[in-house]
């Protein structure tokens, strides 16, 4: 077994013993009327098991994914009920994310805050918002296509006489559909759920959009940047192409962050001649090139 370090000091933990008693405090919480006793004992336990116990850093990783396995099924996340009802069981979920956070090495609280919190958002009416929000952008992908079919007709006749003409309606291609959809893409308007349950803009400056929009709940991850939360690296150390125009150009790939250039030594195959029969030998040539990689 090995030791955890924290910013905070030392903390000792193993998931294996920690398991069987999440499971055996959600028996007990089925029996126990009493939310905030509940809370309690599951502090007391949490906290008794990881000082007496020691687990590796990978191994911190899986007892995390078995919190929130437990956490999904607890009664005290669902909010059920009248609205008063649901105000207590997102306060009881607020003082769970701050009691279990606690017991995670610092680093990983944050992580384990956002995830509680998506799981306790899916279960209130955000999901039914993103309901609304797919239905609204699927009925505008299904308009942009009808919106992009062209007539087609061919002639029919003796020596092109065209004494009898054909015609039908065709779908754009891919390309064209896609192009149509993007520019819609940018143009997407940012909504929200009101109180009765529908979506509105969320900022009243902009206009409404039509059945042709698209819109958005939230906004886009930056991906140029380390997020610890999504497990996303960033663009930091990416191999990039200097003088390319692509997506892989390092203007755009290293987000205006610059680059660092250095010289690598490829050792790659040259002057290759077929020989009968039937092989192809090769000479091994060595090559200086230059490496981009964003900063």
């Amino acid at each position: 077994m090995s030791m955890l370090k924290t910013n905070n000091g030392q903390i000792y933990m193993t998931n294996k013993k920690l398991t069987p008693n999440l499971t055996e405090i959600q028996k007990e919480h089925n029996s126990d009327t009493s939310s905030k006793k509940y809370l309690l004992e599951l502090q007391q336990r949490i906290s008794k098991e990881i000082l007496n116990s020691k687990m590796k850093g990978e191994e911190l990783i899986e007892l995390q994914d078995q919190i929130n396995h437990k956490i999904i099924n607890w009664k005290f996340l669902n909010g059920q009920g009248s609205n008063t009802q649901q105000r207590k069981g997102k306060r009881k979920n607020q003082r769970a994310v701050q009691e279990i956070g606690k017991y995670v090495p610092s680093g990983f609280n944050a992580k384990v805050n956002y995830e509680i919190e998506t799981i306790y958002r899916s279960q209130q009416p955000s999901a039914k918002a993103k309901s609304l929000m797919n239905l609204h952008n699927n009925e505008a992908g299904r308009r942009a296509v009808i919106k992009k079919t062209r007539i087609t007709c061919k002639c029919h006749g003796v020596s092109g006489s065209c004494s009898l003409i054909t015609c039908w309606q065709q779908l754009s291609s891919i390309r064209e559909i896609g192009d149509y959809l993007r520019v819609k893409y940018e143009e997407a308007t940012k909504v929200k759920l009101n109180k009765r349950g529908r979506l509105q803009v969320k900022d009243s400056r902009y206009r409404i959009p039509t059945a042709h929009d698209l819109i958005y709940l939230d906004e886009s991850p930056d991906w140029c940047r380390t997020s610890y939360l999504l497990q996303w690296p960033g663009t930091h150390g990416r191999v990039c192409r200097k003088n390319s125009s692509g997506l892989e150009s390092c203007a755009i790939l290293c987000c205006g962050r610059g680059y660092n250039t250095k010289n690598i030594i490829v050792n790659e195959r040259c002057n290759c001649k077929f020989h009968w029969c039937c092989h192809v030998k090769c000479e091994v040539c060595t090559k200086v090139l230059e490496e981009h990689t964003c900063k």
